[in-house]
């Protein structure tokens, strides 16, 4: 395939629909739409990086939509990119996640190995309270546990409720709620409290965020179980409800 034969598949899937994107971004930002031009320059050097990589492209077993990206001031020379993709096998809508920067593209697989790697490139160091914050929100959308990801959800947040939930368990969510709380302490780690969604449990979790970027997790105990919400089922790259 040339690469003139390459961009035209590439835009042959893209569509220029304004309607809401199938999920939230993926984490907290100054989300933007990406032009179609902008979109297939993107598609087309991620699908030249991942069959360098012998990788199986995105773009080559999914029909890309669009794409939305944000900058991150934690990294600064990169730009946090998601698709929405419908793919072959399901009639389901998917999204994906990658970083864009000087030095490539990097797919995420909801690993925490892929932000310990990316941490080790860049020296991340992370000191004051919204650097913290803008991280524990991109590592909770990335590394996912046994259930899924924790979502972190503050009391202005909507839960993304299935149709039909019964009206006595969105108000016990809505009351477990509580607003995220950062505590930079002297030797420059950070306690996060927070609630989260994660699976299908509401949980007070507890994080520890080491200036390096490391993570501990020191609590997760469980508020609301069974909740009828979507959770979301993760496919190599790619993240769906269900």
């Amino acid at each position: 395939m040339t690469e003139d034969e390459l961009q035209q598949q590439l835009l042959s899937t893209l569509i220029d629909d304004q309607s809401p994107w199938p999920y939230e971004p993926i984490c907290e930002g100054d989300w933007k739409l990406f032009e179609k031009s902008e979109a297939v320059r993107i598609l087309a050097r991620l699908s030249a990086e991942q069959l360098a990589r012998n990788e199986n492209p995105i773009p080559f077993h999914s029909r890309v939509k669009r794409l939305r990206g944000t900058t991150l001031d934690i990294y600064p020379r990169y730009i946090l990119i998601e698709g929405e993709a419908d793919l072959m096998e399901s009639s389901r809508p998917a999204t994906f996640v990658c970083l864009f920067g000087e030095n490539g593209i990097q797919v995420f697989r909801w690993n925490v190995s892929d932000i310990v790697q990316l941490n080790r490139r860049v020296s991340l160091s992370l000191s004051d309270p919204s650097e913290f914050r803008a991280y524990l929100s991109f590592y909770c959308a990335i590394a996912i546990g046994e259930e899924g990801r924790f979502r972190i959800v503050e009391p202005t947040d909507t839960l993304p409720w299935r149709k039909g939930a019964e009206d006595r368990q969105k108000v016990a969510a809505i009351e477990s709620l509580e607003k995220l709380a950062l505590e930079v302490k002297a030797d420059t780690t950070c306690q996060a409290d927070f609630t989260a969604l994660y699976g299908r449990k509401l949980v007070k979790a507890a994080f520890s965020i080491s200036e390096n970027g490391t993570v501990e997790i020191n609590k997760s105990d469980v508020l609301i179980k069974d909740l009828a919400v979507h959770s979301e089922a993760f496919f190599g790259p790619f993240r769906l409800y269900r």
